[in-house]
């Protein structure tokens, strides 16, 4: 039977996808494009699982513990009962993915109802680490390097997450770090052309600010959620509620983003500062000029 921790574990689908915070019911990219499925309908047998637990509902779907009778291995079984276009896109996403820090499918069924059997994640959510307090520096950077990198390989793929936050950031046992729920998730590159993505979906908190304006880059924003992440493991909250201009704590960052840049456009290289620099470059309102991948990893905090 799961451990109360277990059951946490999986419930992080349906506490994501019952209260998606996002403010237009429509996506649409700067460019249409739409994604060829020419797989069978059926990519698992489901008579191997066999449920274990029921575990939660949301209105984007329902969530039960299941186990392989065949392996024994367990998984969290995600039904949508009735099957949208995006969580088609979800499921295309999906089965696309193969890295150390995501979560892995291991089946799925399309039928009346569409069935995702994902990889099960004994230790809990980032979210259970954290805290109210956060984190030591050590430990924040262990699991801020295995998001980076989970987040570096969907973004060589193509895909943006679009709702990266604790909740979605699943652990094993040996506190590997898995990055779960795509169904927010889209595609920002065909036929190696960026597109443009529209919609303010996502968690408010985490969005970074031209999600809320209009047309922005898939991969800047999700690299933004990444900053607010990395001040929430080491303070044990988020920054602000939002970061739009009406937004006190926001406003506030935005002019002292301006000041340091008038007054010392050089980062600060002390140890005990470049944590602080990093976050800085990240949670860069302008998305030119935010942190891109190769930055991240070559700054002194990343690497030490």
């Amino acid at each position: 039977m799961a451990s109360h921790r277990t059951s946490k574990t999986l419930l992080v689908s349906s506490k994501a996808g019952g209260k998606r915070n996002h403010s237009v019911d429509e996506e649409r990219a700067c460019k249409k494009t739409k994604v060829q499925d020419d797989s069978p309908r059926n990519e698992g047998p489901g008579n191997l699982w066999t449920e274990v637990e029921y575990l939660g509902e949301g209105s984007f779907g329902i969530v039960t513990l299941v186990k392989n009778a065949s392996t024994g291995e367990f998984a969290a079984r995600k039904t949508v009962e009735v099957t949208t276009e995006q969580d088609e896109q979800e499921l295309l996403i999906h089965r696309r993915l193969d890295h150390t820090n995501v979560v892995r499918l291991l089946s799925a069924e399309r039928g009346t109802e569409m069935h995702m059997y994902m990889e099960f994640a004994a230790g809990g959510d980032l979210s259970d680490e954290i805290g109210h307090n956060g984190m030591g520096e050590e430990q924040a950077h262990f699991y801020f390097v295995q998001l980076i990198s989970g987040v570096g390989y969907l973004h060589a793929q193509g895909i943006a997450h679009r709702d990266l936050k604790p909740n979605n950031l699943l652990l094993t046992e040996d506190r590997v770090l898995k990055i779960g729920d795509f169904g927010l998730s889209a595609e920002f590159l065909s036929g190696g052309e960026e597109i443009c993505l529209r919609g303010a979906f996502g968690t408010r908190k985490y969005m970074a600010p031209e999600v809320f304006s209009g047309r922005y880059r898939g991969a800047p924003a999700d690299l933004w959620s990444c900053g607010i992440i990395l001040v929430e493991l080491i303070t044990g909250r988020t920054p602000w509620r939002r970061a739009r201009p009406r937004d006190g704590a926001y406003h506030q960052w935005v002019q002292q983003q301006h000041l340091n840049k008038v007054s010392d456009p050089s980062p600060p290289s002390s140890s005990d500062t470049s944590v602080v620099a990093l976050i800085s470059y990240i949670l860069t309102p302008d998305p030119k000029e935010r942190a891109t991948h190769a930055d991240i990893r070559e700054s002194g905090w990343f690497k030490k």
